[in-house]
């Protein structure tokens, strides 16, 4: 039996040449049935297929395909008589298969597609012997297999596209070496999601979050020596910063956005990490600031609270000659008063108009005349034309 790639199943087969396949809880299922005599089954790189000799009734064995997409099989060689082909095993990529090859008694290394298209025999220059069992290097470069050109089973390698064998080692004496697997380097390989997040419009005064997961999805320990990130935008829940992620881990990394001030905003999450191919790994942030104004009753009751708060520090006052002065000022406030009542009743419309009348009552233009002057104006008119705006004015 063996673990799929991803190590979430394990297939195997019994003793009547069954295949089947099982989940590491013990739910499983059958590939083949009674009469296919399926044996030597192999994962594909991806995990969504697997290889295995079909013995038949004859025991001439060919190599099919079953797909776990589609729960079905096919056959993808049809060997010559005499030559059966068997313990197919996929290259690195998905692209290749070595199989042995039984040739009249002796037995070959011969590679094809993975469709079972264009088998040609590797080990051909040894025609005597016997070489079996073949491995791929993890960078399908190499073929490694056990071959009895000595006299007894040792071990060699080749090249992958051509033959030039290289004895890398001998077996004891009285004993021989059947086979042997290359070992894929435990390496760390770092999945971060998402790489990029946009928080969309956040209110000042407002937080929103995300979670970044980071996932060791290698062989080998992941370390990650720095989590780092500026601005706005901050770390609000995170692993140390040096941290081990064994594979098939994930540690979470919260991420909170507090606008302190209206408009776009952005920043880099960077991770970094021992990963061979990605020692950085950049999440793109961004957000707006926004500012969603006060509804309408409240913002005019401010209006009228800062004109008195104003009259009363000396900062707004009425403009006019003589006694016109006072007066002025009161019928300005008189006019806020009558579009308060307006806004309350929902008579928009016409509250936009009454605002129109009183922001052109402090606006500096010659015509109509202002009613007030003083240091409050500017922002006394700054905060009816932002109520103005609200009501769609």
């Amino acid at each position: 039996p063996s673990f799929s790639p991803d190590a979430s199943q394990i297939i195997g087969c019994t003793s009547f040449y069954r295949l089947y396949i099982c989940t590491k809880v013990g739910e499983c299922d059958w590939v083949t049935e009674y009469l296919t005599r399926g044996v030597h089954p192999k994962w594909s790189p991806e995990g969504n297929k697997i290889t295995y000799s079909n013995w038949g009734l004859t025991y001439e064995s060919d190599i099919f395909v079953y797909d776990l997409n589609t729960n079905t099989s096919i056959q993808i060689t049809n060997h010559d008589p005499g030559k059966p082909l068997n313990r197919a095993v996929w290259s690195p990529d998905g692209t290749k298969l070595a199989v042995a090859q039984n040739d009249h008694q002796t037995y070959d290394i011969c590679i094809m597609n993975s469709d079972g298209s264009d088998l040609w025999n590797l080990t051909s220059d040894w025609a005597v012997s016997n070489e079996r069992y073949p491995s791929w290097s993890p960078d399908g470069q190499y073929i490694v297999f056990s071959s009895d050109i000595s006299g007894n089973f040792d071990i060699w390698y080749t090249p992958a596209d051509h033959f030039d064998p290289v004895n890398i080692i001998n077996s004891p004496e009285d004993e021989y070496m059947a086979a042997i697997t290359i070992a894929e380097p435990a390496e760390p390989d770092i999945d971060v999601s998402p790489l990029s997040h946009d928080f969309g419009d956040v209110e000042l005064g407002t937080s929103r979050t995300v979670i970044v997961t980071i996932s060791n999805v290698g062989n080998g320990d992941l370390n990650i020596s720095g989590i780092g990130l500026e601005t706005d935008f901050a770390i609000t829940s995170a692993p140390d910063s040096a941290i081990v992620v064994e594979p098939s881990q994930t540690e979470y990394v919260e991420i909170t956005y507090t606008p302190s001030a209206l408009g776009y905003n952005s920043a880099v999450l960077k991770i970094t990490s021992d990963d061979p191919d990605e020692p950085v790994v950049e999440v793109q942030l961004s957000a707006v600031g926004i500012e969603i104004p006060l509804p309408p009753l409240e913002q005019i009751a401010n209006i009228l609270a800062f004109f008195d708060t104003s009259v009363d520090d000396g900062t707004l006052l009425g403009d006019g000659p003589g006694n016109s002065a006072e007066k002025r000022l009161n019928a300005l406030r008189n006019m806020i008063e009558a579009a308060d009542d307006l806004i309350e009743n929902e008579l928009f419309e016409e509250a936009c108009q009454q605002l129109l009348d009183a922001y052109r009552r402090m606006d500096g233009q010659p015509k109509p005349p202002d009613f007030v002057t003083g240091e409050a104006v500017k922002e006394l008119a700054t905060m009816i034309q932002e109520l103005m705006t609200t009501l769609g004015c």
